[in-house]
């Protein structure tokens, strides 16, 4: 029995890698070959356009990388808010290691991919669509959690998981725009409002970092 390739995992690790660094538009077929090492032969062999590693190598991220992460961030064993501070503490740090190692935050990427690819490849947009999703039912799964157990005023809790989700995303682009972090700082503040919810502001080490 022959061995199991191992090229589309490397082709969905190049494609997911490069289009962190630059924009999905940008990234090409060769760039990608050359990144994960496999001939375009190769590519073409599993995959028959650039949008269908995509629909993989999100899938794979999913999987391997932001599930296990939110699934630790918002674990059922931690009190509602702390699962919300911890959120928007680990986005927060992420933008300020953005920023000190590489000189420029870059924002969401699948939010920016989606934005990008909603005319041009609409199976792509609609993969980040469900992904993003993910996210919000994260949230919402919180706000349950806390309507049930002491926030009685959180009347729709997947309306405000969303409200919460876009108001993230909306600091983050700014974040992006300005190219500091500096929309992210008054995010617990903002969240504590809107939930009901003690949720405490950024550390000052990490306000620092």
């Amino acid at each position: 029995m022959g061995r199991t390739s191992t090229a589309p995992l490397q082709l969905q690790e190049a494609l997911i890698e490069l289009i962190w660094e630059q924009s999905y538009a940008h990234v090409t077929i060769d760039a990608i070959c050359e990144k994960a090492k496999v001939k375009k032969g190769s590519f073409y062999y599993f995959y028959k356009s650039k949008g269908a590693l995509a629909l993989d190598a999100f899938d794979h991220h999913w999987e391997t990388v932001s599930r296990p992460n939110l699934d630790r961030i918002f674990s059922v064993s931690k009190p509602p808010q702390q699962r919300l501070q911890d959120w928007l503490s680990f986005g927060y740090q992420k933008v300020l290691t953005q920023k000190k190692e590489q000189g420029q935050i870059k924002g969401c990427p699948f939010f920016n991919i989606g934005q990008e690819t909603s005319k041009i490849e609409p199976e792509v947009s609609a993969k980040i669509g469900d992904f993003l999703s993910h996210f919000v039912n994260y949230i919402a799964a919180t706000l349950r959690d806390a309507k049930e157990s002491s926030q009685p005023e959180i009347k729709d809790p997947e309306a405000l998981a969303r409200t919460i989700f876009s108001l993230a995303q909306g600091s983050l682009t700014q974040a992006r725009i300005l190219n500091s972090p500096a929309p992210l700082a008054d995010l617990p503040e903002a969240v504590s409002r809107l939930s009901g919810l003690e949720i405490a502001s950024h550390p000052k080490e990490i306000l620092t970092a």
